[in-house]
């Protein structure tokens, strides 16, 4: 028995960030049409931002399914909150870090495997946008330590030597320990802290590092993490749990916060000295001593493809 009743589907994929050929458009027609699917439309995205106009001009088919990367995933949430969703969105992760294979439970850099996996055990799940002074992103926004080298690392870097390009440009900003002074209110409560990174997150994983295991993207909530000072006895407690991919935040609390809420206002005393980073892109926050606050909220639901935390597969 078909799980769902989907007829057509577009597929919109990056060239960039994908090795997609007529093998794997045969292989991905073939587990379609095995789950009912009639009409497969592909779509080539040609440039940054262009999956955001396919989308939109696709969004007559019952399924659209994206392969890239981590912002792909932010240009097709960009895409649904500008029109009304008639298309439900599924994610093939196939860029460099791919966090969004893993939050959507899937495998990275295995588009056919999940997909099949997608189509025997997945379900239609409600997940929240996030948007920062009203721009939509996916499922992370970061300022402060390091948070500016996933938009700083070439593409073509990435394509000769992949997630260790980000470890390479990272390399000379590890000892730019720059300190913020910020206030942050949540609930109509002010508090002033000096921290070195921030990040705003409604997923488990980010950086491909698991930060926050039980987030829930659909609770319309979201996770803040400050990080509010770096030591070196710190920082070689924390390195190990990092090279295996999960960190728990739990054991580090004396140098960082971490707090659930739907609302958050960020003023910065002291500029960040990089831009902010959105979905692995540059934000253009564009902050200035005048302009120093930034805003996070949730936006509109988006209904997603996925599965289930406890399908995850491992």
């Amino acid at each position: 028995m078909k799980k769902f009743d989907y007829k057509s589907c577009a597929v919109i994929y990056n060239p960039i960030s994908t090795k997609f050929d007529l093998t794997v458009a045969h292989d991905i027609c073939l587990s379609l049409y095995k789950a009912g699917i009639q009409e497969v439309r592909f779509q080539k995205s040609k440039q940054q931002g262009h999956t955001v106009e396919l989308i939109q001009e696709n969004n007559d088919c019952d399924l659209i399914v994206t392969l890239g990367g981590d912002g792909t995933v932010g240009e097709a949430y960009r895409a649904f909150d500008q029109i009304e969703q008639h298309a439900v969105y599924a994610h093939l992760g196939m860029g460099t870090t791919n966090d969004m294979a893993i939050n959507f439970h899937l495998i990275r850099n295995d588009p056919l495997q999940s997909l099949k996996i997608l189509m025997d055990r997945g379900e239609e799940k409600q997940v929240d946008t996030l948007k920062m002074n009203g721009k939509s992103f996916a499922y992370i926004s970061a300022f402060g330590y390091l948070s500016y080298i996933p938009y700083m690392t070439k593409q073509s870097l990435k394509k000769k030597i992949g997630h260790s390009a980000y470890i390479a440009t990272a390399l000379p900003y590890l000892m730019n320990f720059e300190k913020l002074n910020i206030d942050y209110e949540i609930d109509g409560k002010t508090h002033n802290i000096d921290c070195h990174l921030g990040m705003i997150s409604n997923f488990e994983e980010s950086a491909g590092v698991v930060l926050h295991p039980e987030a829930d993207p659909t609770d319309g909530k979201f996770e803040v993490l400050f990080l509010k000072k770096i030591t070196p006895s710190g920082f070689l407690r924390v390195f190990p749990q990092y090279l295996k991919k999960k960190i728990d935040l739990n054991e580090f609390s004396e140098f960082i916060d971490v707090i659930q809420t739907d609302n958050l206002k960020i003023t910065f005393h002291d500029l960040p000295k990089y831009d902010l980073d959105n979905d692995g892109d540059r934000a253009y926050a564009d902050l200035t001593q005048e302009k120093n606050t930034i805003t996070y909220t949730t936006g509109k639901k988006i209904k997603v493809l996925m599965l289930n935390q406890n399908n995850h597969v491992k």
